[in-house]
């Protein structure tokens, strides 16, 4: 809450049989006991319950607490199709991203781990990130087709501000949004003024979505 300077931990309750992404982060004898998911990667569906009257959610390297893995709760599954390739979903607008830390400051298209496209246009003036908690533009994807280093996402109705085009007159594979890998990494080096020094290097991949260019954070690598 930028107005009260605050900020608050909120729980949310996961359906059965949705894919999240997430990673270990305690590992004994060979076996997970647990494991944090990247809450970014989730559907503002799933996550509106947690909205509070002048609260924004975090939009990028959001994670929850620990949380004790079993096989009773958690299955490894295949990844969906529609989950693009070195990337956790967050895709931002442009080619080239600004200077860290001002790097996430574009309009933001989610490929979310559970099967939602949504697009969120960056405002400054617009909490403490530039993003309204609900996206402008927001479908779930009914089909996904794979070819070479592109893949289709087909859903219901227009997302506004993507590029899908419609491809048939009815039924809820009417509009089809075109994503393409371009095989293309960015680098960026962070500048540490405090320490005179250059301490870490970003790396960014870069897809084509419906026309536009998109960039994606795929890692990054300590200089010091």
């Amino acid at each position: 809450n930028p107005s009260d300077n605050d900020y608050q931990n909120r729980y949310i309750t996961i359906p059965k049989g949705t894919v999240v992404s997430g990673q270990p982060v305690k590992v004994k004898h060979h076996q997970v006991k647990k494991i944090v998911i990247k809450s970014s990667s989730l559907s503002y569906h799933l996550k509106k319950a947690a909205v509070l009257p002048g609260y924004y959610l975090e939009q990028w390297q959001d994670l929850t607490g620990d949380i004790s893995y079993s096989h009773a709760r958690f299955k490894r599954v295949q990844k969906p199709k529609f989950v693009l390739p070195n990337s956790d979903g967050n895709l931002y607008q442009g080619r080239v991203p600004k200077e860290y830390p001002n790097t996430f400051q574009s309009n933001k298209l989610m490929v979310t781990s559970d099967g939602y496209v949504e697009w969120y246009p960056y405002d400054s003036s617009v909490g403490p990130e530039g993003f309204i908690n609900k996206p402008a533009g927001v479908a779930k994807i009914i089909r996904t087709t794979v070819r070479d280093n592109y893949c289709y996402l087909y859903y219901d109705h227009h997302v506004n501000g993507l590029g899908d085009k419609r491809i048939k007159k009815a039924n809820k594979t009417q509009y089809r949004l075109k994503v393409t890998d371009e095989n293309h990494i960015v680098t960026q080096t962070i500048w540490d003024g405090g320490k005179q020094a250059f301490v870490a290097k970003l790396y960014y991949a870069q897809y084509s979505v419906g026309g536009t260019t998109y960039y994606t954070e795929v890692g990054e690598k300590s200089l010091d």
